[in-house]
């Protein structure tokens, strides 16, 4: 309706609109977006990688509004990443879960680890395992570890 807003008390036009865009929904194409839904993102975070990170993922998300309204912004991977440092979770770990949520590849994820270690709020430990390469674990810095996940883009980003 490109905008408009109808207000009636007349039944009959209610019920007449309602029909007309039920039927439009019903006919229309289906489109997949490609970002998975925040359910799935938040049940998966929870069972894969951990009750922590998923409560502070909720923490943050509670304050995207703030967080959106401010002109320094993270992508939704670098808030996992720093979120998993925060938790000491392993690189390899949130990077699966990543690209099997449909969040991002794990070389994205890679990317961003690297650009968070250049500048400093992340670190990294080997982690060996009986057979492979070792993996990483993700360490929050101080100041990433003290940072208020409310205000977090901002105190974050001027440091990227």
């Amino acid at each position: 309706m490109d905008k408009h807003s109808i207000a009636s008390s007349d039944p009959e036009l209610v019920s007449s609109v309602y029909g007309e865009f039920d039927s439009r929904f019903e006919a229309a194409e289906q489109y997949h977006l490609r970002t998975p839904a925040l359910s799935v993102v938040r049940q998966t975070l929870r069972e894969e990688i951990g009750d922590d990170i998923a409560a502070d993922l909720d923490e943050a998300l509670a304050h995207s509004e703030e967080i959106s309204n401010s002109n320094e912004y993270l992508s939704i991977v670098e808030i996992m990443l720093i979120l998993a440092a925060r938790n000491g979770i392993l690189l390899y770990d949130v990077s699966k879960w990543g690209e099997d949520t449909g969040i991002a590849s794990k070389a994205t994820f890679s990317r961003a680890k690297s650009a968070l270690e250049d500048a400093g709020l992340i670190e990294t430990e080997k982690v060996p395992l009986d057979i492979g390469r070792p993996r990483l674990r993700l360490i929050a810095t101080d100041e990433l570890a003290t940072a208020d996940l409310k205000t977090l883009s901002t105190e974050i980003k001027s440091s990227l």
